[in-house]
């Protein structure tokens, strides 16, 4: 009905004007019907009739109207054309036009309301809808209290769905009003309500008045209607006017109210809504009560002006999962329900027991994921699948959903998170005012510092049980087991899926934090314009690379400047070119090619602070690298003892780590013994010593046992390393201090095949064959200087 009156009101209106309008001009048929025609299809080339429905609506009744007005103010029969059929086809035509425009949108709001009434409500949700339905319909003021993004929106549209027939609705979103107005806005709405239903109300502008508002308004209104009022009579007066509204009663709903930040606005909403209701008025409001009660508002005063609340039924993250995923239209080829499991409480509980293995400790807390909304939830998802749909992140579906989680759900972590550190160095364990990682923890255990009194207690800390919570999502590796007599290979497994884990998390990370992304672009550059050129032509080509990318201390970016290069962060260019390499899969070839640049260009002769940082952002991703590295550091001169010694500690904790990872010698946890002994020089000179001892013996056994001479030259190098870092430790002389900016590192691993192994091992007996075939696999690299070891025992033994 009320439909029906706007298009005859349009309709009339536009007869008016129109008919005003051709009594001034003349306008013969035949300029009117071409120039009708061409505004039509004007309108139909750049407004589509499916997306401005409204549109079409208001212009077929414009030009009914205009038609009609034309045919009564022109006398049909005077008319100077003398062909009438013509004339009269394009009239047909005009109408079927119209006629035509008006049934597909008819059909066009037909589906869509039917497309909005077929939205499947999940079970808990449709019991929140019932319970909803009878609180609306036996009391006046309802509240639906949830948190943003769980579904209130949703649940309010379904409802308005169901009364809309029986209700006019007033919806108030504090989002878009301006707050201080908000009573205002509520009664102009009821004056329009009021108006389509031909009721010309005398008290809403009084009620405006007592609300100090619009008083030119109000003061004409008083010429009208001179009546004095009190507030209450006001209110009473408006209500009784209201209930001379016809068949619908008035349903006014409040949208997130707990988002208005004074308290005041909010109180003001509460008492006139609460002396405006009534069984001919409804109101709702939509919160989250926590937040209402961090603005002041306390159960009891809630309790006065929002009597009868629902409290939203809460719905699980797999629910949650499951609704986004059937919402969004998720390819089950990319990612599906299942590709979740791995995060349900009792798998996470079975599948990673590495404490109880390890240490003994039984029942440590699982971490569920809580959904705090269905919205989030929604975005989570979305982001993934983006993700996802890159082949090459499929592989590692499960790492990158336990990236994205920890986005999502945990991120005072991800904000941890950095390609400086690797994973388990950002997920550290807090012991008293220290802070180790899961391997120390062990390692501590293990010599007898921490029993399991203090291992029960670390790991009854909140944020020590979220940081263990997130290593079992990801399903981060650890063994220190240190076996001289069994092959490693498990165990270099383990550091391999490690590492595939870090370049992963690095990667994201590189394509969500706006600082890492041109990290792939710069790469790509340097290799391309400088690394690939003649050795004596690199020095002349750096130069040209760094004028185009750096831009110094500038916070302006030019339209041609991709990636910026700048001192700010305390790195220097080759520090963050060493990080970029680092992100992105570059060769063994180019990496060596940016050591040996790096070197060439900074003319590097002696070991400083700004060197060693720069070596501990270096991948170690071969061996060959590796070793390539320990030969430049080996002949490099000390000048001085570095100045942070925080940075070196680092530095040889990862580079004697990696003397284990590529199967030289066993270094008795010499990494680990540096972070934690590093003050005291002697025992880690001592230390030093006698590991230089170890690789010496390795070397003449590898020596007597076979002709390769490439592995007792990498052993040479080692024991030349182990020498200058000796050197640079026992050094007390001072050098020019810089400013500080401490770094963490991560390393690299290779597997050992134990198919090769045991391929050499039936060659032992043929010495010609076998030096030949241990000489390729070794300068292949699919054995390490361990494996020569472990055969030489294998000779010895038989």
């Amino acid at each position: 009905m009320e439909k029906i009156k706007i298009f005859v009101s349009r309709l009339i209106i536009t007869m008016i004007l129109s008919t005003i309008a051709f009594y001034t001009v003349k306008i013969y048929i035949m300029q009117y019907l071409l120039l009708m025609v061409a505004l039509w299809i004007l309108l139909w080339l750049n407004y589509s009739v499916k997306k401005n429905t409204e549109v079409y609506k208001i212009s077929i009744t414009v030009s009914l109207g205009n038609v009609l007005s034309y045919v009564i103010v022109n006398d049909y029969s005077k008319l100077e054309i003398t062909n009438l059929g013509i004339i009269e086809i394009i009239f047909i035509v005009i109408l079927l036009i119209l006629l035509t425009v008006s049934i597909y949108i008819f059909k066009l709001n037909l589906s869509q309301s039917k497309k909005q009434t077929s939205q499947d409500l999940i079970y808990k949700r449709k019991k929140d809808l019932e319970r909803l339905e009878i609180y609306f319909e036996k009391f006046n003021i309802v509240g639906i209290n949830g948190i943003w993004g769980s579904g209130k929106s949703f649940l309010i549209n379904e409802l308005k769905n169901k009364i809309r027939d029986d209700y006019n609705i007033i919806e108030i979103d504090v989002l878009t009003c301006n707050l201080n107005e908000l009573q205002l806005i509520l009664l102009k709405e009821i004056e329009k309500i009021m108006y389509k239903n031909g009721v010309m109300s005398k008290y809403s502008n009084k009620l405006k008045d007592f609300l100090m508002s619009e008083k030119n308004f109000a003061n004409i209104s008083k010429i009208i209607f001179p009546e004095s009022y009190s507030y209450s009579e006001t209110i009473s007066g408006l209500k009784d006017e209201i209930k001379k509204i016809d068949n619908k009663k008035i349903a006014i709903i409040y949208e997130d109210i707990d988002r208005i930040t004074d308290k005041k606005i909010i109180e003001s909403i509460f008492g006139l809504s609460e002396k405006l209701s009534d069984a001919d008025i409804k109101v709702i409001y939509q919160y989250d009560v926590n937040k209402l009660m961090k603005i002041g508002f306390d159960f009891e005063y809630l309790e006065k002006y929002i009597p009868y609340t629902i409290n939203l039924t809460e719905i699980s993250f797999f629910e949650a999962l499951n609704i986004a995923l059937v919402k969004n239209k998720i390819d089950n080829e990319i990612l599906k329900d299942s590709d979740f499991d791995y995060l349900l409480n009792y798998e996470q509980g079975s599948r990673y027991r590495i404490i109880e293995q390890k240490l003994g400790i039984k029942n440590i807390e699982n971490l569920p994921i809580k959904c705090s909304s269905i919205r989030k939830v929604e975005s989570y998802v979305y982001e993934l699948y983006g993700i996802l749909q890159k082949e090459n992140y499929r592989k590692y579906k499960e790492t990158v959903i336990s990236f994205f989680t920890i986005k999502h759900f945990l991120p005072d972590i991800y904000e941890q998170l950095n390609i400086e550190m690797d994973v388990i160095d950002v997920l550290t364990f807090k012991v008293g005012s220290a802070f180790y990682n899961f391997e120390e923890i062990i390692e501590l255990f293990n010599q007898g510092k921490f029993d399991k009194n203090k291992i029960n207690e670390i790991f009854s800390d909140e944020y020590n049980q979220k940081n263990y919570a997130v290593l079992r999502f990801l399903n981060l590796k650890f063994d220190n087991k240190r076996d001289e007599d069994v092959l490693e290979t498990e165990i270099f497994q383990d550091e391999i899926n490690n590492e595939s884990i870090n370049r992963v998390v690095w990667n994201l990370l590189a394509s969500g934090k706006s600082q890492y992304t041109d990290y792939e672009y710069i790469c790509k550059k340097i290799i391309g314009e400088v690394l690939n050129q003649p050795k004596d032509k690199q020095i002349k080509a750096y130069n040209s690379f760094w004028e185009d990318v750096y831009i110094g201390n500038k916070d302006e970016i030019d339209n041609e400047t991709i990636f910026k290069m700048a001192y700010s962060n305390g790195n220097s260019d080759f520090g963050e070119l060493f990080k970029a390499f680092k992100i992105w899969e570059t060769g063994e070839k180019e990496k060596i090619a940016l050591i040996d640049l790096y070197i060439e260009v900074e003319n590097i002769e002696n070991i400083t602070d700004e060197f060693i940082k720069s070596m501990t952002f270096c991948s170690l991703d071969t061996r060959k690298e590796y070793i390539h590295i320990l030969e430049i550091v080996s002949q490099l001169s000390v000048r001085g003892k570095l100045n942070y010694e925080n940075n070196l500690a680092y530095f040889l904790q990862k580079y004697f780590r990696a003397l284990e990872q590529f199967g030289y010698i066993k270094t008795d946890k010499l990494y680990f013994l540096i972070k934690e002994n590093f003050n005291d020089r002697n025992f880690i000179i001592m230390r030093l010593q006698e590991m230089r001892k170890k690789v010496d013996e390795l070397k003449k056994q590898i020596y007597e046992f076979t002709n390769l001479d490439e592995a007792n030259q990498e052993l040479l190098i080692i024991i030349n390393f182990i020498d200058k870092v000796i050197e640079l430790v026992s050094c007390d002389l001072e050098n020019i201090k810089k400013k500080e900016n401490q770094i963490n590192v991560s390393i690299t691993a290779n597997p050992l095949s134990v198919k090769k192994y045991e391929e050499l091992k039936d060659l032992l007996n043929d010495k010609e064959k076998f030096n030949k075939e241990i000489r390729r696999s070794y300068l292949g690299g699919e054995i390490n200087v361990d494996v020569i070891r472990r055969l030489s025992n294998e000779k010895n033994y038989s």
